[in-house]
């Protein structure tokens, strides 16, 4: 694949982004919604943090939740990615883990430009996942950075080296050139925004909230350089947040991901189960509050208002090995 020399993207991170901030201590309310509703999902950037996002989504399989379309950002959209191409998050898991990040890179001849290249994930990618983002099983898009600064999403054309554009940072990853678009090279979406739901939700919806509820999976902020990451927004944006924190992990390590992976599940689930149970409705809401290693539903103590049977299905899920 073709490269072009990257331009200066130093004032990127300046740049102001519209979404959610991280010092929100309100609760996000879900608008009243009917049986059977499908919530999108929002994966956030994270550094390498693979586990704790299956883990959610793990959580999402367990209990069923109907999902619309996946969104994400630099380690949310290789996930993401996945997901929406029909692995189980285990089986990603499980993929990841056959070798440590460094292991799936290489030196780059030009460190100026990066001091690492994704043409070995790129690769890699390529041969899990369909060739194009119209091959997927369900909707999906990720979030980039042009060359001029600007945070789109991509959702059409060669899947493989977007997925890998979107997790591009900046001086360590050579940014990635897509052959069917013109505005790049791109880097890693989350310079801008880690999150993205106002983004996806413009591009999908024309920024109509209730399109939609969402689901947003956000990891603790591993750079002061990363973008914003705010959650005080969320109250109006149809939309309940999960926050997981930090993953810890390293080039040479993914650390103890098995239980990344279960302490990101059963964060998620009792939200999950709450968004489950209060559909139908009149006035239901449900939320996480914004402490980065635990979710509360609203209205509930803790997870007392789950069904039997939820509690029973989630708690064999549990019971599964990675």
């Amino acid at each position: 694949m073709q490269r072009q020399a990257p331009p200066v993207f130093a004032s990127v991170a300046r740049r102001p982004a519209v979404v959610i901030s991280s010092s929100a201590t309100r609760l996000s309310p879900i608008h009243p919604r009917s049986k059977g509703t499908k919530y999108d999902l929002v994966l956030s950037s994270g550094f390498l943090a693979f586990a704790n996002h299956c883990g959610f989504l793990q959580a999402v399989d367990d209990v069923g939740l109907p999902v619309n379309g996946i969104m994400g950002t630099s380690a949310g959209a290789l996930i993401g990615s996945l997901y929406a191409a029909g692995w189980s998050p285990r089986d990603i898991v499980a993929e990841f883990a056959k070798l440590t990040p460094i292991q799936r890179l290489s030196y780059h001849d030009r460190p100026w430009e990066g001091m690492l290249s994704m043409e070995k994930l790129i690769g890699e990618l390529e041969s899990l996942l369909p060739r194009s983002f119209a091959d997927l099983k369900r909707d999906f898009a990720c979030a980039v950075v042009c060359a001029n600064g600007q945070h789109v999403l991509l959702d059409r054309g060669q899947l493989a080296a977007a997925v890998s554009a979107s997790a591009a940072i900046p001086m360590i990853f050579r940014p990635v050139t897509l052959p069917d678009r013109h505005d790049g090279p791109f880097i890693d979406g989350g310079i801008r925004c880690r999150i993205g739901l106002d983004l996806w939700r413009q591009h999908r919806y024309g920024g109509d909230s209730d399109a939609h509820p969402a689901v947003v999976h956000l990891i603790g902020r591993s750079s002061p350089f990363s973008g914003n990451d705010s959650t005080a927004g969320l109250a109006n944006q149809n939309a309940v947040v999960v926050q997981s924190p930090k993953s810890g992990v390293t080039f040479w390590s993914y650390g103890d991901y098995e239980h990344q992976f279960e302490a990101a599940r059963q964060r998620a689930l009792p939200v999950l189960l709450a968004l489950l149970d209060t559909e139908g409705e009149g006035n239901s809401s449900a939320g996480a509050n914004n402490g980065a290693n635990n979710a509360v539903p609203a209205g509930t103590a803790g997870s007392s208002s789950l069904t039997a049977a939820g509690r029973q299905a989630a708690s064999a899920a549990g019971s599964n090995s990675i």
